[in-house]
């Protein structure tokens, strides 16, 4: 509620009854009797296994935009048009199952996959899960969207992906039995081509950064995740295994990457978010669509694209280019503290560390790491919402001050 200048928010001064939640801090709580009757306890019971249980159907099929028209700009596939269907299940041992198929302007090209998950035991606590692709793809390393990333693309001539094309199939087991638990286990047979710009227009005159090349080939992988927590409190650790025989194709690569993401609630208006991750390969090389890349959005603000890296002096790796990309292992963290100011504006201060190393061998060092800081300011009261960063980069700090926008969290 509203003090009677509507100037700060607080808990109801009527109703002792509060609590304090991950996602929106202090909130009251109002509590209606519930029916004596079984039947309807039943009911209300099992309504929410089910709405829980849709819930996680909707994070399988990785349903990040409703079902309908696509729209993305991008520099390999220019401006491309698109459809996505779903079914969700809403009975018994009854499939879901997505699709989607997209046309690039620019390239020609035509983009299509779909997903299906069969439940194998009731409430959706374990599934079966089926993907098949022949599609414009990319390796999710920053979190940018694809409205965030298109308006960027038009705007700024700035494409914060690296795009390949990835034909194949992934099966897999599921198991989530609560929202805070994960399990998944599966193999992946995927064969990657490298893609070139086709996109030449923007409002900001230049030339677009080349699309860098991939390791092209088949790769055939077993593959593991472990999650345990919520959005945001949460502890990951991702295993993938290729090569040396294990189910043939043309790349070896044993790859673990673990990720830690806390939020502490400082009272009605203030949050601290922290990101941890780590992730290294021990076996041979890792191709680039498997590397560690870090600098700029989503990882390490105020430094550029894949600047930062630690080269192997030994000559290390280069993609079919003959550039050096990513690294071989990772270290990086994040924290934002946010203190909402009034209405719909929020404080951010925040600071990002890390360094990727080309030298899979190599021991980090806390004096390799780089540094930036900064403050930002979001407008709107959820999770994401258009902010404005000003950044400082601390390892050199003569540099100038970079300004940033963005409409999706950091993390």
């Amino acid at each position: 509620v509203n003090d009677r200048h509507e100037t700060w928010d607080a808990i109801d001064p009527g109703n002792s009854d509060a609590r304090n939640l991950a996602e929106h801090g202090w909130v009251s709580i109002l509590r209606i009797p519930e029916d004596d009757d079984r039947s309807t306890r039943e009911r209300r019971k099992k309504s929410r296994r089910t709405r829980g249980a849709f819930a996680r159907i909707e994070t399988e099929l990785e349903i990040d935009q409703p079902s309908g028209k696509t729209i993305s700009y991008q520099r390999v596939d220019g401006f491309s048009i698109g459809f996505a269907l779903s079914h969700i299940a809403g009975r018994g041992m009854e499939p879901s199952a997505r699709g989607h198929l997209t046309f690039g302007f620019g390239s020609d090209r035509v983009s299509a996959g779909f997903t299906v998950l069969q439940p194998l035991l009731p409430h959706n606590a374990l599934w079966l899960k089926f993907s098949g692709y022949d599609r414009t793809d990319y390796t999710r390393r920053t979190g940018i969207g694809s409205l965030e990333n298109s308006l960027a693309m038009t705007f700024f001539r700035e494409d914060y992906r690296d795009y390949y094309r990835r034909r194949g199939v992934t099966a897999s087991l599921v198991l989530n039995p609560w929202p805070w638990l994960r399990l998944q286990g599966g193999m992946h047979a995927n064969e990657f081509s490298s893609l070139d710009n086709t996109t030449t227009w923007s409002f900001k005159s230049g030339e677009f950064v080349p699309n860098p090349a991939v390791d092209e080939g088949l790769m055939r992988s077993l593959f593991g995740e472990a999650r345990i927590g919520r959005t945001f409190n949460y502890l990951s650790v991702t295993y993938e295994r290729s090569g040396e025989n294990l189910m043939g194709g043309d790349f070896s690569f044993e790859q673990i990457t673990a990720t830690y993401r806390g939020r502490l609630t400082l009272g009605p208006r203030a949050h601290l978010d922290v990101r941890l991750m780590a992730g290294s390969n021990f076996r041979d090389t890792l191709p680039a669509q498997r590397r560690y890349v870090l600098g700029g959005l989503g990882t390490i603000r105020g430094y550029g694209y894949q600047s930062v890296l630690t080269l192997d002096p030994e000559g290390g790796y280069t993609n079919a280019d003959g550039q050096h990309y990513g690294g071989e292992r990772m270290v990086m963290a994040n924290a934002e503290y946010a203190f909402r100011l009034g209405g719909p504006v929020t404080m951010i201060l925040f600071g990002d560390s890390g360094m990727a190393w080309e030298d899979r061998t190599a021991t980090p060092s806390f004096d390799e790491l780089e540094t930036s800081a900064g403050i930002g300011f979001k407008l709107g009261r959820k999770a994401d919402g258009l902010r404005v960063n000003v950044i400082q980069q601390l390892d050199t700090p003569k540099s100038d001050a970079l300004v940033q926008l963005r409409i999706k969290r950091m993390f």
